[in-house]
């Protein structure tokens, strides 16, 4: 940097990127470079520019096989260094995001011994998931594949997802080693994808005479970046100069030597026109050799990709493509126009069908806000349907011009909000039990809520990933009625849909007192036989007497022969209308006359 310089180019290292991009910062001087740490930014580093695709999106890429399968809980095992750590932090973020996370980290340290990273392997082999990230320097990645294989990890039921490392180190080594491929049989592994192109035929074609000549290694899609990158700075510069650029350079007083140290930063000066040359750089566009070279406002190159593939035997098999416009595709991400194919990773492990899913929608639990019931009186019971809440469901709701209530951290909250678009000005945050009660006792008019709207519980433990899955997948059952048809069919006793009921459950009818009904029936008709049985007896045996001053003395002689048993129904229903005040006289003079002929003469 003592040489007055006006851009440069590398490192790869992101290490050393970090550190270089604070003295360019200083001088003023662009920085071109390879390394991938998704951490280096332009808005810590403005004259960061980076000529390759950023990490960042090479997690994403891993995260799309991660999520079209399914899994929900992977192991990363990773260096336990800046580099490693910013990418593995970014891979969290974004299992987050498709309800998945990283279940176990595994990093070790880059000087780790043999027996270090044997260790290390045997207890990730001792976790639940069988899924595994590998993001580590080709040398120890290898190593740890040797003994992966030793203790049984590399048959069916292991995935193993690498990063770019493993196609780099297999492109540029002059043959296929039999022995390496046999460690990683089955492994999948990201590459960044260049397309096919005249220019890079005849460069490959070029680089194969350079290397029999120089005895050069083979180059990996790093070399191509790395070319088109020289091209970069020479378009730049030319359109630079053309432009009436000069080359001038000042000091920096805030440079200043430091007594006892091999540092001159007093010899450093700056760029003067660092920004100008930084600007072209940005906005140049042409066509390299790993396809289009232009930068997005971020000044990452735009249209980020990568090539899916999968060591079959003693070669990488292609299997499709990602990248941040298509998601995962067997169409090259340079001719996606939003078809979708099928694809398949041809392992004793995996097998992807189609990289599509459908959409599922979530439902949502509405408790509604219901009269206050004081009484517990028939009549009360019958006018419930009349006191009670309008909202019968997310649709109802909605309409309504209410607030909502929702539950503190649950997923409803977006939802309402992006999916159902609720104003979140219409939404109140429930942090307890009691605050439930309370908003829905005081409704809309008084400070309170509307509804609320809840998840349904399932049980799964606490943080459990499948928890969400399992949910959304229920309310969309209950949305489409399917859950109800399956109650119906299997737990329903009339085996009859409740859509085709003509009376709704919960109103009251006569079928739900037929308890009532029986036990009233039965207690009327016991009471008539009792007293139409102490009638008859009452009957026969005072019939006679209550009859006699009615009638004439000469029936009376007739009447007085007559049995109780001559007596017709006709005769039985008279004496029932007579009045129980008769029946008393005669009892009275009844217990006269037993007096009478009981006393002593």
């Amino acid at each position: 940097m003592e040489k007055e310089v006006v851009d440069a180019v590398g490192p790869q290292s992101s290490g050393i990127a970090h550190v270089i991009s604070h003295v360019v910062n200083e001088l003023r001087v662009p920085l071109l470079s390879f390394a991938t740490d998704p951490t280096l930014s332009s808005l810590q580093y403005p004259y960061f520019l980076r000529t390759v695709t950023n990490d960042f999106f090479q997690m994403y890429a891993i995260v799309g096989l991660v999520d079209y399968y399914g899994w929900k809980e992977v192991v990363a095992i990773f260096v336990d260094d800046d580099n490693s750590r910013n990418r593995i932090s970014v891979l969290g973020d974004a299992l987050t995001k498709k309800q998945a996370k990283i279940s176990y980290k595994a990093p070790f340290s880059p000087g780790a011994t043999k027996s270090d990273t044997d260790d290390l392997l045997v207890s990730v082999n001792l976790m639940e998931a069988r899924v595994y990230i590998v993001h580590v320097n080709p040398d120890t990645g290898l190593s740890f594949f040797s003994k992966a294989k030793t203790l049984g990890m590399m048959t069916s039921g292991y995935v193993w997802i690498a990063t770019d490392w493993i196609p780099s180190v297999l492109d540029s080594s002059d043959s296929v080693n039999k022995d390496t491929m046999d460690l990683i049989q089955g492994v999948v592994a990201l590459c960044l994808h260049t397309p096919d192109s005249d220019q890079k035929k005849t460069f490959a074609s070029r680089w194969k005479n350079l290397k029999r000549i120089n005895k050069s290694s083979s180059f990996n899609s790093y070399a191509l970046y790395a070319y088109d990158t020289v091209w970069l700075v020479s378009r730049a510069l030319d359109l630079f100069f053309k432009n009436g650029g000069n080359v001038t350079f000042s000091d920096d007083p805030s440079l200043r030597g430091t007594n006892g140290t091999a540092l001159n930063l007093s010899s450093l000066r700056v760029f003067y026109e660092g920004q100008n040359l930084l600007e072209i750089l940005v906005g140049m566009n042409f066509t390299g050799l790993t396809d289009q070279i232009q930068f997005d406002p971020q000044k990452n190159l735009i249209h980020p990709s990568y090539d899916v593939l999968n060591v079959v035997g003693t070669r990488l098999r292609m299997l499709g493509y990602w990248s941040n416009y298509s998601g995962l595709s067997v169409i090259t991400p340079e001719k996606y126009d939003a078809a979708v194919g099928d694809i398949a990773i041809t392992t004793n492990r995996t097998r992807i069908v189609d990289f599509t899913r459908p959409y599922m929608k979530s439902g949502l639990v509405v408790v509604a806000r219901v009269k206050e019931i004081k009484s517990t009186s028939l009549t009360s019971i019958l006018i419930v349907q009349k006191l009670s809440s309008g909202i019968e469901g997310i649709d109802s709701l909605i309409s309504s011009p209410g607030p909502i209530g929702v539950q503190d951290g649950s997923f409803a909250y977006n939802y309402l909000i992006e999916e159902l678009h609720v104003p979140k000005s219409r939404l109140q945050i429930i942090k307890s039990e009691d605050e439930y009660v309370s908003m829905l006792y005081k409704g809309p008019q008084s400070g309170g809520v509307a509804a609320i709207v809840d998840e349904l519980p399932y049980a799964f433990q606490r943080d459990s990933p499948l928890a969400i899955d399992l949910s959304i997948v229920i309310l969309q059952l209950s949305e489409n009625g399917e859950l109800q048809r399956i109650y119906d069919k299997w737990l329903s006793n009339n085996g009859c849909s409740s859509q085709n009921n003509q009376v709704d459950d919960t109103r009251l009818s006569l079928s739900k007192f037929w308890g009532l009904y029986v036990i009233c029936g039965g207690s009327c008709v016991v009471a008539l036989i009792v007293f139409f049985c102490r009638v008859y007896c009452q009957f026969l045996r005072y019939a006679p007497e209550i009859e006699k001053p009615e009638i004439s003395e000469h029936e009376s002689a007739r009447s007085s022969m007559r049995t109780p048993r001559s007596c017709n129904f006709k005769d039985l229903i008279g004496f029932a209308n007579k009045r129980e005040a008769n029946i008393k006289e005669i009892l009275k003079r009844k217990n006269s006359d037993n007096k009478k002929d009981s006393s002593p003469a």
